[in-house]
């Protein structure tokens, strides 16, 4: 038994003993009732006698009821926590009863109300610790991300054009060497026909000049005349010269040599019907046969028809090394030997595939051949002038820039939002961005101070006869695809653009352009930054492939086909 449990017996014996020997005058003084049996009223109201019986017994039972908690409450410590989860049903072990004095138990307590309306007290339940819930995740809000701008790629551009470029077959080749054989051929009846004076007489002629030369003997005559119908010259002078009148022996030498020449023009016809006529074989009889004529017509008909012979055997060599179905092969950069046909369609061109082609003038002028550059051949522009600087610098495309151009040669001084103070050299500029900004410079002299508010746009400070001036500027220009038949593919400022054959375009903008295009190899873009005029669209004659070229250029190349050698007339 615990000394708790001793305690409260001991107390609530004491209490019984009052209780039982003085009753009256524990009732009356309680209760405030009268001593005897008369009994008075108490605090409530009532008779005391009456309900001094009932308060005695619910003293005694609460007295008691303290000792059965008491009880209970030792064998609650004797078992420690073995009944623990039964607290938790049980009511009447979790309050005590407060006693008529005021004293309380120290542990916290709850009010409640019973069903006899007796306040009782209630200790709190011991609840379950709660946990703490997990703090939410931080929330990463992403950084605010500029709008990406999509680079837009220039289009192909086409310089050589495969559609329009033909091959020969080996036929083809064979027919074009037999078409020149026979215009060869005809050429020398041309040229036999200007040296008719210089050439053997026919026999009838030669008949009557051996009778005029004391030559009668019919069998010496058939004799001369089958040397010379043979080319034997030596043999014909041989017998002229034996059997003439002393008078006409020097003929005999004469004749001699126009059988010569006879032999070589025959020479010349073999080897032309062989397909092995060189330009040195006709050069050869030229200088034989050229002062055999005075000057005049005549002789001015023969050295014309020998060059157009020389001529046309150079075409004969480019076809004899002509590769057949060559395709887009041996067309390289640099120049190339065209031969301009009049008998082809305007505009169509076969490639021989040996560095050499062949272009059709639709009937236009006459057969000739040139070194040009292939996109010349073709009726593509070709540049006379080196091309505009390629570029990778970074432009403005936004905001304010401000310029001092290079041909002010002078510095200026000025302010910018009342707070930076700039000085720019002649040919700078700077990039201010975008906003508002407020510039501030001295004119000059005693022309006072100038100030502008500026929000976009390229300005550039000028000298004026007021002293400096800021000028807006303006970008524009042109780009000149007049000379070329195909159209021309683009972009300006990050936009699609093209111009059209034979057409001019005009861009404007408030800063410098930015121009990329494809050059025609499909190998990468060309760059350029254009601060205004016209910029010509031609072909680069040292690889063949576009560029721009400014109007201003410094000629720096030649381009002529008037330097063609004419075949067929000078």
């Amino acid at each position: 038994m615990t000394m708790r449990f001793r305690k409260l017996i001991a107390v609530s014996a004491f209490f019984t003993v009052v209780i039982f020997l003085t009753p009256p005058l524990f009732a009356q003084k309680l209760f405030g009732g009268g001593g005897g049996g008369g009994g008075g009223g108490n605090a409530w109201g009532n008779n005391g006698g009456k309900n001094n019986s009932g308060l005695e017994k619910a003293i005694v039972g609460g007295i008691f009821g303290a000792i059965e908690q008491g009880i209970r409450a030792s064998s609650h410590n004797d078992h420690h926590d073995h009944h623990d989860h039964h607290d938790h049903h049980d009511h009447h072990d979790h309050y005590n009863h407060h006693d008529r004095h005021g004293h309380y138990n120290t542990r916290p307590y709850y009010p409640q109300w019973s069903n006899n309306n007796y306040q009782q007290y209630y200790s709190p339940p011991n609840p379950a610790p709660v946990k703490a819930a997990p703090a939410p995740p931080k929330i990463v809000t992403p950084a605010k991300n500029k709008a990406p701008v999509k680079i837009v790629a220039a289009k192909k551009n086409t310089v050589l054009n495969p559609n329009v470029i033909r091959g020969l077959s080996l036929a083809d080749i064979d027919r074009a060497n037999e078409k020149l054989r026979d215009q060869q051929d005809e050429k020398l009846d041309d040229i036999e026909d200007d040296l008719e004076e210089a050439l053997p007489p026919s026999d009838t002629d030669l008949i009557t000049q051996m009778d005029a030369a004391g030559i009668q003997d019919p069998t010496i005559q058939k004799q001369i005349l089958d040397a010379k119908n043979k080319g034997d010259s030596a043999q014909t002078q041989i017998l002229f010269n034996t059997n003439a009148d002393p008078a006409h022996k020097g003929e005999a030498a004469d004749l001699a040599k126009k059988i010569d020449l006879q032999n070589d023009l025959i020479d010349l016809r073999e080897e032309n019907r062989d397909g092995k006529l060189s330009q040195r074989d006709i050069d050869r009889f030229k200088d034989k046969s050229k002062g055999l004529l005075p000057p005049g017509p005549k002789r001015d008909d023969l050295l014309a028809d020998f060059d157009d012979m020389s001529k046309t055997a150079e075409v004969q060599d480019l076809l004899d090394n002509a590769v057949p179905n060559p395709g887009m092969s041996g067309l390289g950069g640099g120049s190339v030997t065209v031969i301009y046909n009049p008998n082809l369609p305007e505009g169509s061109v076969i490639n021989l595939g040996n560095g050499s082609m062949m272009v059709g003038t639709g009937g236009a002028g006459d057969l000739y051949i040139s070194s040009s550059s292939l996109a010349a051949a073709m009726g593509l522009p070709v540049a006379v002038s080196q091309p505009v600087p390629e570029s990778d610098g970074k432009i403005p495309t936004s905001g304010v820039v401000l310029r001092n151009g290079s041909d002010n040669g002078a510095e200026i001084a000025y302010v910018i939002n009342d707070k930076y103070d700039y000085l720019m050299k002649s040919g700078h500029l700077q990039t201010l961005g975008e906003g508002k900004w407020v510039v501030r410079y001295d004119r000059g002299g005693s022309f006072g101070e100038a100030k502008y508010t500026l929000t976009t746009g390229t300005y550039e400070f000028t000298p004026t006869d007021s002293g400096w001036a800021l000028f807006a500027k303006k970008f524009d220009i042109k780009i000149d695809n007049s000379g070329n038949p195909n159209e021309f593919q683009y972009v300006v400022n990050n936009v699609s653009a093209v111009v059209g054959p034979y057409s001019v375009k005009t861009h404007h903008s408030a800063y410098p352009l930015e121009v990329r295009f494809d050059r025609g190899d499909g190998k990468g873009e060309e760059r350029k930054v254009l601060n205004g005029g016209t910029f010509l669209v031609a072909v680069s004659p040292g690889d063949n492939l576009w560029d721009l070229y400014s109007n201003d250029g410094i000629p720096v190349l030649a381009g002529d086909r008037s330097g063609g050698i004419n075949l067929f007339g000078n």
